[in-house]
């Protein structure tokens, strides 16, 4: 076969020639529309199976170290479980995954305090009232 010049560069016949771009540029952008959409629902899927076993996980820690730390300065562990216990599915029914983190990296935090200030109160009057 032979070979022919053009530009000053020698082009192969057997040089696969690629089709016009601007013919390919609606099919190539409807698969990448296709395979994003695709990827964002993974995503949120993803986030909400992480979300919903980082609160269980979060609800049953909370209650455990919200009861022992209770026992351990002197509380009687039949009433201070439950109130742990309503507070832990208080903040996981209030807060997001990311909100949760922050406050069990630093409870000492003032925003930190205000939040189990009030998931406290909240399961106070509720818990009282139960027993």
């Amino acid at each position: 076969m032979a070979a022919r010049e053009l530009d000053g560069a020698r082009e192969s016949a057997y040089v696969v020639r690629m089709p016009n771009r601007r013919s390919a540029s609606p099919l190539v952008l409807s698969c990448l529309v296709s395979g994003l959409l695709v990827s964002l629902s993974g995503c949120k899927q993803f986030q909400d199976s992480y979300s919903k076993g980082f609160k269980k996980s979060f609800q049953a820690n909370f209650s455990t170290s919200c009861t022992n730390a209770a026992v351990a300065n002197g509380a009687p562990q039949a009433k201070v479980q439950p109130i742990c216990e309503c507070m832990a599915k208080h903040l996981v029914d209030h807060y997001d995954s990311t909100q949760l983190t922050k406050l069990s990296a630093d409870a000492e935090a003032p925003d930190s305090k205000k939040v189990l200030d009030a998931a406290g109160q909240a399961c106070a009057g509720t818990v009282g009232k139960a027993m």
